[in-house]
């Protein structure tokens, strides 16, 4: 099953507060065609003594395992570690250029976890191993030798 997201850049340009330049990169991964658009790992941050907001910071792109594993928009508080996924990622940046590098590995690294998803939907047989007393082992038949998990 082919997968796609359109991810769609939005920048506020390049400020210039005289040495010091900032260009803000926000990515937001849109129209999902057989996959989930919350490919963005956050990491919960400690809450803000200013604002009182959670200070969350984006981590990295996620990977198969990941989408399975992190849940969306908040970390679960059963589990150890406060990551979680959101279809979204910001950025502010020193240089248009960073923003650029930035820019081209999300979609880089965007591509190689679709299309590793659309891997795993083609498992083969491997082997088939008789445990216990059992007869000789029984070939699978071609409908089980096709995963048909989704991400």
């Amino acid at each position: 099953m082919a997968r796609s997201l359109q991810l769609d850049r939005y920048d506020l340009g390049e400020i210039d507060f005289g040495l010091v330049g900032c260009y803000r990169l926000r990515i937001e991964a849109t129209h999902p065609v057989n996959c989930d658009p919350n490919v963005f790992i956050w990491h919960r941050g400690t809450i803000s003594p200013y604002t009182g907001e959670f200070l969350d910071e984006a981590q990295a792109i996620a990977g198969p395992v990941d989408m399975t594993f992190w849940p969306v928009g908040e970390p679960d508080p059963l589990k150890p570690h406060p990551f979680f996924r959101l279809n979204y990622i910001e950025f502010d940046l020193r240089a248009t250029t960073q923003a650029e590098e930035v820019w081209l590995t999300v979609i880089r690294e965007v591509n190689f976890l679709l299309k590793a998803l659309d891997r795993l939907d083609h498992l083969r047989f491997r082997t088939s191993v008789c445990v216990g007393d059992c007869p000789a082992p029984v070939p699978p038949s071609s409908a089980s030798s096709h995963s048909s998990a989704s991400g």
